[in-house]
């Protein structure tokens, strides 16, 4: 059986040393310097090269995807991950390994399709159920849903499990706000910009949850901090345009609600309030 270390990708398969001289030892090396795009061409190269035993062809692929979903490939690695399990069902009779799962919910979620992300997600759960990534996609995913009551009760496992997580406290945070819990999303978001004051995604969530508050002038300067930081961020730019659609400034607003579903295409809160908010 795929092991769970399998997702650190440590051990890709049993190359010859010889970095220089062989793709698979080079894919390695690049893996663990963070050389993505290196990365996928030694993989693709050595999974060619030869045959390989399953198992060292199921862990060559993890690492492919992993460098795939790192280049912003999700439908690269939605293959590839389709194929690992495939290896997977014919060699050990499981196609649900919980990491293969996890990982392929996230390639889904990128993509837009967190109803599929969340049948990988109840698998990998039933199998994993403290394994701290896959609930913090589950929350994500449930929220992208809809589903804010059950976001909630993932990040809450999220924190049980790391209670200084930032992520887990920014999405309980964002699960709160769409609870209309205020007080609590609040709080979550303040503790994570006490734990992380210059992340981005901890600014975000108080500017979000101000801003669901209904509090968008004392929102926006936080707002501009987040994107300030991270101007790339199609979320952080919908809080924003969020909070000027609030304050009344809605010229301004309609074109950063354009700018986010430029940037963010799969949302569907940001489209819709893309949407909503065109200029007929």
């Amino acid at each position: 059986m795929l092991r769970l270390s399998l997702v650190l990708v440590l051990a890709l398969a049993a190359c010859s040393p010889a970095a220089d001289e062989d793709p698979c030892a080079a894919s390695t090396a690049h893996l663990d310097n963070a050389r993505h795009a290196e990365a996928e061409r030694a993989i693709e190269a050595c999974l060619a090269s030869r045959e390989h035993a399953w198992e060292d062809e199921a862990a060559l692929r993890m690492g492919l995807a992993h460098a795939q979903m790192a280049l912003n490939e999700p439908e690269e690695a939605l293959v590839t991950y389709a194929r690992i399990l495939a290896l997977m069902e014919a060699h050990a009779g499981d196609a649900n390994h919980p990491v293969v799962r996890r990982n392929r919910a996230l390639a889904l979620l990128r993509l837009g399709r967190p109803e599929a992300a969340l049948e990988d997600l109840d698998i990998a759960l039933a199998r994993a159920p403290r394994d701290l990534l896959t609930l913090m996609i589950a929350g994500s995913a449930q929220l992208e849903t809809g589903l804010a009551e059950a976001a909630a009760a993932s990040f809450d496992a999220a924190l049980a499990l790391a209670p200084d997580d930032v992520g887990a406290l920014t999405g309980r945070s964002a699960a709160f706000a769409e609870l209309g819990r205020h007080d609590d999303a609040l709080a979550d978001a303040l503790d994570a910009v006490s734990i992380a004051p210059d992340d981005a995604g901890a600014l975000n969530a108080l500017c979000w949850a101000l801003v669901k508050a209904g509090r968008a002038a004392d929102a926006l300067p936080t707002c501009d901090a987040a994107l300030e930081a991270r101007p790339d961020s199609g979320a952080i730019t919908h809080s924003r345009a969020a909070a000027l659609e609030q304050l009344g400034r809605l010229d301004e607003a309609r074109d950063l609600y354009a700018r986010a579903h430029e940037l963010d295409p799969v949302s569907r809160e940001i489209a819709a309030d893309f949407e909503r908010t065109r200029q007929p």
